[in-house]
């Protein structure tokens, strides 16, 4: 569906706001990353706490605020 704001998409999925809030931040990872990520090759330190803490938007940055070998980037 399409939501105006988090209120209403927290609302119909019967959660809080501040989770939906979590979860957007999740939608931003450049997909080099994700890549990496399906084929499983993910630095120790990354969590999901850690990427619901939030991450740079710019692709090149992540890379390294995301803790991933820069010299073996996907782009």
């Amino acid at each position: 569906g399409h939501y105006n704001h988090t209120k209403a998409l927290a609302k119909t999925e019967g959660v809080t706001q501040r989770y939906i809030a979590h979860l957007i931040k999740l939608a931003w990872p450049s997909p080099g990353i994700m890549q990496a990520i399906f084929r499983g090759q993910i630095p120790a330190t990354l969590s999901l706490d850690t990427l619901k803490k939030g991450f740079p938007l710019d692709w090149h940055e992540q890379w390294q605020a995301l803790g991933f070998d820069t010299h073996s980037k996907i782009t």
